[in-house]
């Protein structure tokens, strides 16, 4: 190691790395007790969710579901009994009127389940690519959910290319396989075991890139992951100086297929971001094979876990006083949110934002996708969206369109600190220190 680049980075983590206190309930999704009033206690499932809204299908809500079931009892009991014995007094027609109604309840069912669940093949599909600069190394996860409108079985094969901006990008195969929901709930990966032989079996192609005999029941869905990686050398050229307050200034040059768009550049503890104009969008955007400077006049710059948080800060009057008290108040967080954009935001930056204890979802599953590690290295952070699909998804070898696909670019840029920091090591006696003044505190003081 002693030839390691980053031999001084992971020396200096491992010097100054602190205990990090966890809650009790987060304690208890650790150990996989994963129940949540909302359902949702893992980051991904939220990102998986937002995956399962498909466009022209329209579910109705569980409530809507138990009230109907409701109602439907009340019409073939009471209702009935109420209409032969009260109003017709001729319980011997309840022979018909029950059948009646059971025939209307059926059809109206049945009408209505063809009209919401449709009858076409449908998919969501949904780029991650996260490119290291200094390294030239770029990763890509493809979420592909599948949306069946008959029970059959598929053959699914997805090939991806990297952003670049040549015209002859190659398409390479991918490694496939089934995505799973992060729970403990119906479907999800936490549920105990249950010994079965039959489950319907499929399987995987030569190096798994494909999936063959893949089955999906009729108005189903089946959730893959598509992950790469490949080497791709100068697609961004970055001269960023940064300092210990998280100023930046510099400029960089990418090459990627097209602009970055809604882009977020995060650097310490200091978040940059466009100043959009309605008008002028594609002012707001980091143009291809330009020089892009990080002082511009339209970039603004904030507190990252205000902006993460969207924290509102009030100044509130004294009455007869001259002074004012500031309240900072952040926005709850929404873990029914399907916004796939502002869900994979929190999840590159969960950490900064306060992580679990702002979101109240833990990120274990998900723990890959933050870089908020990478500030703590000095390194810049750049999250933006991209145009360009990367990835062909291909079933029984006719591929899906790919006019609905989304893809978030992650790119990770070296900086140089313009005055040098220094690193204060932990004292080795503070948890003595700690215990001791807590024991020389008397019960009852103000210090206490």
């Amino acid at each position: 190691l002693i030839n390691w680049d980053g031999l001084n980075n992971l020396s200096r983590k491992l010097a100054t790395r602190a205990k990090q206190p966890i809650a009790s309930s987060q304690q208890n999704a650790v150990l996989g007790k994963r129940i949540s009033q909302t359902g949702i206690s893992e980051l991904e499932t939220q990102l998986f969710h937002s995956q399962q809204t498909f466009p022209g299908i329209e579910r109705p809500s569980h409530w809507w579901v138990m009230a109907l079931i409701l109602i439907y009892l009340l019409v073939i009991g009471p209702l009935d009994y109420f209409l032969v014995h009260r109003v017709l007094k001729k319980p011997h027609i309840t022979w018909f009127t029950f059948p009646a109604m059971v025939f209307i309840a059926i059809a109206w069912g049945g009408f209505t389940a063809f009209k919401d669940n449709g009858n076409a093949l449908l998919s969501t599909q949904l780029n991650v690519v996260d490119y290291d600069v200094s390294a030239g190394q770029m990763r890509g996860r493809f979420y592909l959910n599948l949306y069946s409108p008959e029970t059959r079985r598929y053959q699914v094969s997805v090939k991806s290319s990297v952003p670049s901006q040549s015209k002859d990008r190659p398409h390479f195969p991918t490694y496939l396989n089934w995505n799973g929901l992060p729970e403990s709930t119906f479907a999800g990966m936490y549920r105990s075991a249950e010994g079965t032989i039959t489950g319907p079996a499929y399987q995987f192609s030569e190096q798994s890139t494909g999936i063959e005999n893949l089955p999906v029941l009729k108005w189903g869905t089946k959730s893959l992951l598509a992950e790469w990686n490949q080497q791709q050398s100068d697609l961004v050229t970055s001269n960023l100086t940064g300092n210990n307050l998280g100023q930046l200034s510099g400029t960089l040059t990418h090459q990627f297929s097209s602009s970055l768009k809604d882009w977020v550049l995060a650097y310490g503890n200091r978040v940059y971001l466009p100043v959009n104009n309605p008008e002028q969008l594609d002012q707001s955007y980091i143009p291809a094979n330009q020089v892009w400077s990080i002082n511009g006049p339209r970039i603004e710059s904030r507190n990252i876990k205000g902006y993460l948080t969207r924290s509102v800060s009030r100044r509130i009057e004294q009455k007869g006083q001259n002074n004012a008290t500031i309240v900072t108040v952040q926005t709850d967080y929404n873990p029914f949110a399907k916004n796939a954009y502002e869900i994979l935001k929190i999840l590159t930056f969960h950490e900064m934002s306060g992580g679990y204890g702002y979101t109240g979802l833990s990120n274990i599953s998900g723990e890959q996708l933050d870089l908020t590690e990478q500030l703590r290295l000095g390194r810049a952070v750049l999250f933006a969206r991209l145009d360009t699909p990367l990835s062909v998804a291909e079933l029984d070898q006719n591929q899906l369109e790919q006019e609905h696909q989304d893809t978030y670019i992650r790119v990770v840029i070296p900086v140089s600190i313009s005055v040098d920091i220094q690193y204060e090591l932990p004292s080795l006696d503070k948890e003595d220190k700690e215990t001791k003044d807590q024991q020389d505190t008397p019960s009852g003081s103000d210090n206490e």
